[in-house]
């Protein structure tokens, strides 16, 4: 089954919001492909979403949603190795998308979903195509 790796805006417009990647997560959620993420996502996730939403009448929802999430998926939750912190940062901008670009080395999923420019400015990162929503939803037929 393919894997799909989601990145942090993807999951909190999934969680938040109607739309593509509210489909793109129940679509994962119900077996349509394997989702995957790391701890490093659901930790920066769970941080921005209390920060930005917290007095949001559906907080608690999104929170709930997200712990389906975890639990529903597979889920990767390791102390990255300084070698591969060292190769990741070679491939992004932003020291501190560095652990995510790690998890797409060592997880190695099929996609990961994004709508981070620094991203989307690579095809691949290592094995890994990185693509946006529509684009993914697209391949999948999802909709």
């Amino acid at each position: 089954m393919l894997r799909v790796a989601l990145d942090t805006n993807i999951l909190i417009s999934g969680l938040f919001f109607n739309g593509n990647e509210r489909e793109l997560l129940i679509a994962g959620l119900t077996g349509k492909y394997t989702l995957v993420v790391s701890g490093d996502i659901i930790g920066e996730t769970r941080s921005i979403v209390e920060k930005k939403f917290a007095g949001s009448e559906h907080l608690e929802h999104a929170m709930l949603f997200l712990a389906d999430i975890v639990s529903a998926c597979e889920y990767h939750d390791y102390e990255c190795p300084e070698s591969l912190m060292e190769n990741a940062k070679r491939y992004i901008r932003d020291p501190g998308d560095a652990v995510h670009v790690a998890f797409i080395l060592a997880a190695e999923p099929d996609i990961f979903v994004s709508g981070d420019g620094d991203f989307l400015e690579h095809s691949s990162i290592g094995c890994t195509r990185i693509m946006g929503t529509r684009k993914v939803m697209a391949e999948l037929e999802i909709r």
